[in-house]
C-alpha cells in the first residue's frame, strides 16, 4: 500500500508532513479494521486465534510501512515469536535437545499458524499428522537416526494409546527437552 499512496491508509489532518514530533496524517480507520480493509478477515479467523490478532494488535508482529522480511513482519521467526514467548526462548536456549524444527525453515511457523487455526495451539494441522509430516523419513541427528515414524506407525497393528488418543506431545516435548529423545 505504501508504494501506491499514503492515502490508502491515511488522511491529512492539516499539519505539515514530515514535521518533527507532529503527525501530519491520521488513519482512515483504526487498526485492525484498517488492516481488514485489504486483508480478508474471514480467511484468517478460525476457532483458535493467535492472541495479538484476537486483540487487534497486528502491529505487534507487522511493520506496515516496510520490512526486510516477508509479509512485512518485524523480524524473522523464531526471534519474532520469542519477543512474546520468551519462556519458550529460555527453554529452547537451555535444554539439551531443542526440537530441530525450530532451527530450520520457517522455525515456529513450521508447526504453528501466525494468525489462526482450527487446531489447539494454532497448529497447522492435527497431531500426530503434523509431527508425521516431517517424521515421515529417517532423520539423522548427532550420529543417531530417528526412524521413519510414519512408516513405523502405519505399519503397526497396534498403536501406543497415547499416540492414538492424544498425539505425540503427551510423551514428547515439541519445543525441546533435556532427554535426547525429547
Amino acid at each position: 500500500p505504501v508504494a501506491n499512496s499514503c492515502l490508502n491508509c491515511h488522511v491529512s489532518n492539516g499539519e505539515t508532513h514530515p514535521k518533527e514530533d507532529t503527525e501530519g496524517f491520521k488513519l482512515i480507520k483504526p487498526v485492525p479494521d484498517l488492516c481488514f480493509s485489504c486483508h480478508e478477515k474471514a480467511t484468517i479467523m478460525k476457532e483458535v486465534v493467535h492472541p495479538p490478532l484476537k486483540e487487534g494488535d497486528c502491529l505487534s508482529c507487522h511493520d506496515v510501512h516496510s520490512s526486510k522480511n516477508e509479509h512485512l513482519i518485524n523480524s524473522k521467526p523464531p526471534g519474532l515469536c520469542f519477543s512474546c514467548h520468551n519462556d519458550l526462548q529460555n527453554k529452547v536456549d537451555t535444554v539439551a535437545t531443542p526440537h530441530g524444527a525450530l532451527k530450520e525453515g520457517k522455525a515456529c511457523l513450521n508447526c504453528h499458524s501466525p494468525h489462526a487455526s482450527s487446531e489447539k495451539k494454532v497448529l497447522l494441522q492435527s497431531q500426530p499428522d503434523l509431527c508425521l509430516s516431517c517424521h515421515n523419513k529417517p532423520i539423522i541427528v548427532d550420529n543417531r537416526t530417528i526412524p521413519d515414524m510414519k512408516k513405523l506407525i502405519s505399519g503397526s497393528k497396534y498403536l501406543h494409546g497415547a499416540i492414538d488418543n492424544n498425539g505425540c506431545s503427551v510423551c514428547h516435548d515439541p519445543h525441546g527437552s533435556n532427554n535426547r529423545l525429547m
